[in-house]
């Protein structure tokens, strides 16, 4: 019977469960989604970070970040949406209702069908057959925000962020610049916490460093299309049904990119081959610290095989997404 769940999805202060970043979150609350359909009412305890980005989702009643306001009676199922057990306080040691996979099986599944049949498993219900959805809007402050100061016309929005240098394209500056010089009506705007900086020109607006969780939202939403390495916002895009150019190095782009279950946005994902161990993420035990496995001593400033993607691949993958 529907009742009242609990989903654990990271422990505060420490590493999300099995090293999951924000880019997963998106997958996670498909599948949370799926279950308030079902008549559940979940609420979610995670890292403070995805508060932000999550509480304004109405299919979680409540998104918190302190274990200790959590009262664990008050719910009639508790679920671990992670592949490994957390690192959990002694009151919720034993307590956690779904035990997912190891990593190894994780890689062996479509990521958003993984986390949706994780927790249809859990609660007890048939895997989802439906399309995904990704209930996710925008803030009315957050529009606010962005239409106070959003370019006129249209944009391209490129993301630079990157949580493990295994990810980070160093080049979001050269593809910029490129595009402007070629596309004389586009702006591009730069967001995240990687390498922004992209310097004076003309119609490339800076906001790296300089934005919120929430009000990327509105950003991605009115975007042309969205470029950056596979994380949180490629996910973002997908999910808002937004064009997008994604650039994969440690995990498959068909693990993240499903049509089977209708992530609702044209995709033309990028790959840079050439690494002996292409898609490595098996491999590593936290993707965010550790070395190239294919190169164990390279340099902390020098990318990766996977991430070395020539300017000019970059820039015409956006202007086909553009025209197409």
């Amino acid at each position: 019977m529907p009742g009242s769940v609990l989903c654990l999805d990271a422990w505060p202060n420490l590493e999300p469960i099995c090293g999951s970043g924000l880019g997963s979150s998106l997958f996670k609350l498909a599948a949370i989604d799926d279950a308030q359909r079902r008549g559940f009412v979940c609420d979610l305890l995670t890292s403070s970070a995805k508060v932000a980005l999550l509480e304004s989702s109405p299919s979680i009643r409540r998104v918190a970040s302190d274990p200790h306001a959590v009262e664990l009676s008050a719910y009639s199922q508790r679920v671990c949406l992670g592949l490994e057990r957390p690192p959990v306080a002694e009151h919720f040691r034993g307590d956690l209702r779904a035990r997912a996979v190891v990593k190894e099986q994780y890689n062996k599944l479509p990521h958003l069908k993984y986390w949706r049949g994780l927790l249809a498993r859990s609660l007890g219900y048939p895997p989802p057959e439906e399309p995904a959805r990704f209930p996710l809007p925008p803030t009315a402050e957050a529009v606010r925000w962005w239409d106070a100061q959003r370019p006129p016309g249209r944009y391209v929005l490129l993301s630079v962020s990157a949580l493990s240098a295994l990810k980070l394209y160093r080049r979001w500056a050269e593809v910029a610049a490129r595009l402007v010089a070629a596309l004389p009506d586009l702006t591009v705007v730069l967001v995240g916490k990687g390498l922004g900086g992209a310097g004076p020109c003309e119609r490339v607006v800076d906001l790296t460093h300089r934005t919120t969780l929430p009000q990327l939202l509105p950003i991605v939403a009115a975007a042309q299309l969205v470029a950056g390495t596979d994380g949180l916002i490629t996910n973002l895009a997908m999910a808002a049904g937004r064009p997008t150019v994604p650039l994969f190095s440690i995990i498959q782009p068909e693990f993240v990119v499903d049509p089977e279950q209708a992530l609702r946005a044209p995709v033309w994902p990028l790959v840079q081959s050439g690494c002996p161990l292409q898609f490595c993420y098996p491999q590593l035990k936290n993707y965010r610290s550790d070395p190239c496995p294919a190169d164990p001593e390279l340099p902390a400033d020098a990318a990766p095989v996977c991430m070395r993607f020539p300017v000019s691949v970059v820039v015409e993958a956006i202007r086909a997404g553009l025209s197409g």
